[in-house]
C-alpha cells in the first residue's frame, strides 16, 4: 500500500459555496439542530429582534404637534423636548480643536441639517464585528431619525442583532454624525404618522414594514463639524443626551438596570447593554468607583446569563439568574507572580 497522496477534485456548486460563505460570516445556523438547550442558546432567541420602547409617540395624536427642524424636535405646551444635557467639544487630538465654549454651535444647527439631509449613511456591524455602511432615505421627527430598509439586507440583520448604529448626513463640509440605539418600529399609529412626513419629503411612502423593517434612531451623542478652515477649530461641537441607554431586548439582558448586593458587602448598580456594562459601586471596598467596560455575554439557559469583562488587570465574571434574583460573581487579580481569585454571591434587584 502506497503512502503517496493522490490529488482529487470535489465538485461543489457555486451556490452552495456562496451559502457557506454567508453562514461563516454570520456564524449562525438557519435551523435548530436539537429541540432543547443542550447545545447552547436557541436560534430563535439569538435572532429575537429588539422590541420597541414605549414612548409618547405610541399615544394617539402625538404627530399633530410635530414640527420638523425645530431645536429638540417638536414643541408642546411644556416647551422643547430632547435638549442635550451637555454641550462640549468632541475628542479630536491632533486636529487643533479649541477648548472652551466660544464658537460652539447651537443644537438648532444640527437639527436643521439632520432635517434637510436627503440621504443618511448608516454604519452598523455584524455579530462577529464585520462593518457595513449604506445610504438610506429617512426623516428627522421628534428628535429621532426614522428610516426603512430591506428585511434581508445586511444593515437590517446587523441592526436587529446588535441594536446600535452610527449615522452621518450626506454633506461632509457641514457634517453631522450621531450614535445611538436603533429600534425596530412596529406600532401602526407611529408608522402612519412618520409615513406622512416621509411622503411629504420624498413623494412616496415606506415599503411594506412587515417585510422591510422601519427603524428609529434616537441620538445619544451628536457631533457637528464645519470643514471651512476659519471655523473648523472653533465650531467643532458635541451634543450629549445623557448616558448611553442599552436597547431593551424582550426576555434578554440588554437594557436591564440591576442592583447587585453581594454577601461580602459589595453593592453595585449595573446597566447592561448588548456588548457592554456601565457600573457604579455604592458600597463595599470599591465604593465610589465607576466603570464602563466591553463585555462577553452568553445565555446559559432561559433567564440565566453569563457576563464577563476585564478591568485593567482584573477579570470579572457573573452568572445572573434573573428568574431567581441571584448572582454569583468571580474575580481574578494579580497576586505576586501569579493570580488569585475570589468568589462571591448575592441578590439582584431590578431598578
Amino acid at each position: 500500500m502506497s503512502d503517496e497522496a493522490t490529488p482529487y477534485r470535489i465538485d461543489v456548486p457555486e451556490r452552495a459555496l456562496g451559502d457557506l460563505r454567508e453562514r461563516l460570516r454570520t456564524r449562525r445556523p438557519e435551523a435548530e439542530t436539537v429541540g432543547d438547550w443542550s447545545r447552547g442558546t436557541s436560534v430563535t432567541r439569538q435572532h429575537r429582534p429588539a422590541g420597541p420602547r414605549r414612548r409618547r409617540q405610541d399615544t394617539p395624536g402625538w404627530h399633530r404637534g410635530v414640527r420638523r427642524g425645530r431645536p429638540g424636535g417638536s414643541r408642546s405646551e411644556e416647551g422643547n423636548v430632547g435638549e442635550p444635557v451637555r454641550v462640549d467639544r468632541p475628542w479630536m487630538p491632533g486636529y487643533g480643536v479649541r477648548t472652551g465654549d466660544e464658537g460652539l454651535l447651537p443644537w438648532s444647527w444640527a437639527v436643521e441639517r439632520l432635517d434637510a439631509a436627503r440621504r443618511y449613511w448608516i454604519s452598523s456591524a455584524s455579530a462577529v464585528g464585520e462593518p457595513h455602511v449604506s445610504a438610506v432615505w429617512g426623516v428627522w421627527v421628534e428628535d429621532t431619525l426614522w428610516f426603512s430598509c430591506g428585511g434581508r439586507s445586511r444593515k437590517a440583520r446587523n441592526l436587529l442583532a446588535s441594536g446600535r448604529c452610527a449615522v452621518a448626513t450626506e454633506r461632509a463640509d457641514e457634517s453631522v454624525t450621531l450614535t445611538g440605539p436603533a429600534e425596530r418600529v412596529v406600532g401602526e399609529r407611529v408608522l402612519a404618522a412618520v409615513r406622512e412626513v416621509y411622503v411629504a419629503k420624498y413623494g412616496e411612502g415606506f415599503p411594506d414594514p412587515a417585510a422591510n423593517p422601519v427603524f428609529a434612531v434616537r441620538p445619544e451623542r451628536v457631533i457637528g463639524i464645519v470643514e471651512d478652515e476659519p471655523h473648523f477649530a472653533s465650531a467643532a461641537t458635541r451634543w450629549v443626551f445623557g448616558d448611553p441607554v442599552p436597547v431593551p431586548v424582550a426576555g434578554g439582558l440588554a437594557g436591564r438596570r440591576l442592583r447587585l448586593r453581594y454577601a461580602s458587602g459589595l453593592e453595585i448598580d449595573a446597566v447592561y447593554g448588548a456588548d457592554e456594562v456601565s457600573w457604579h459601586a455604592l458600597a463595599g471596598p470599591a465604593a465610589g468607583q465607576r466603570g464602563r467596560d466591553a463585555t462577553a455575554v452568553s445565555e446559559l439557559r432561559p433567564g440565566v446569563w453569563f457576563v464577563s469583562w476585564v478591568e485593567d488587570s482584573t477579570t470579572v465574571s457573573q452568572v445572573l439568574d434573573l428568574d431567581q434574583g441571584t448572582v454569583v460573581g468571580f474575580v481574578t487579580y494579580p497576586d505576586g507572580p501569579g493570580r488569585a481569585g475570589a468568589l462571591d454571591h448575592g441578590t439582584i434587584t431590578p431598578l
